[in-house]
């Protein structure tokens, strides 16, 4: 078998085996080296593979991917994701639903329900944090704090966590247990006297009070503006309920 290059060894014993057939012997020649050379050669990247990329924040997302994800999680009926959907989100994207993320997380998607997202809401949120699958909420989400550490986006966050809490869009208050439910969420990352705080309102049998729009926005900005309260600190037209704060503060 001189055309196919192959040992004269070789060649005898494949001839042999296949009883000096000339066309079988050259078919498996050719079969044998062909399956060798894919074994032996490298492995390549498939550029055209279903592996998912790796998140970057420079990521053009797929817009019908983001609709087929929030089809997996909707309501047929209500055609909207709702608590038993996006609580399956979360534990799918490993958030839990009372960390401070799964407030990150609904901010950025400018939900307006809590435990409901609407079409518009997910497919624009997941455009904004540039998100088109689950396994780039889960590299997102890595940086969440982030997006929250400047104070005025600090502050845009915690104003939306009090309005996304409402039952109804037009109503003021929260329940207290709903209040400090949220307070121990948001406020750790801002303020070091934030369980001071909450004492303070149990103390003042908060406990079977609602807590308003203005008592909640007005700590927001106390906190921001006094990062540590000091004796030498003097009323600057705060609330009534701030200065009592204070004085129990100081007096501790």
């Amino acid at each position: 078998m001189v055309f196919t290059n192959a040992p004269e060894e070789f060649s005898a014993q494949t001839l042999e085996r296949y009883e000096w057939n000339l066309e079988q012997s050259i078919n498996e020649f050719f079969n044998q080296n062909l399956s060798e050379q894919i074994q032996n050669e490298p492995e390549t990247t498939n550029e055209n593979s279903s592996e998912i990329p790796k998140w970057t924040p420079n990521k053009n997302p797929n817009q019908v991917l983001i609709t087929n994800m929030f089809r997996d999680y909707r309501n047929e009926e209500s055609g909207e994701i709702e608590e038993t959907g996006f609580e399956d989100l979360l534990k799918v994207i490993e958030i839990d639903l009372l960390e401070i993320n799964s407030l990150i997380f609904v901010w950025h998607l400018r939900a307006k329900s809590p435990g409901k997202l609407t079409r518009d809401e997910f497919v624009e949120g997941m455009i904004t944090l540039r998100c088109d699958n689950v396994n780039d909420i889960m590299c997102r989400k890595e940086t969440f704090l982030d997006d929250i550490k400047e104070d005025n986006h600090w502050r845009n966050f915690y104003i939306f966590a009090f309005k996304y809490s409402l039952e109804k869009p037009e109503e003021k208050f929260i329940p207290y247990n709903i209040a400090t439910q949220l307070w121990k969420m948001v406020l750790p990352e801002k303020c070091a006297y934030y369980k001071d705080w909450l004492e303070f309102l149990q103390q003042k049998k908060y406990v079977n009070k609602n807590i308003s729009y203005d008592v909640w926005r007005c700590f927001g900005d106390f906190i921001l503006n006094i990062k540590k309260i000091e004796k030498s600190y003097e009323n600057c037209e705060w609330p009534f309920l701030i200065d009592e704060f204070v004085d129990y503060y100081l007096k501790k």
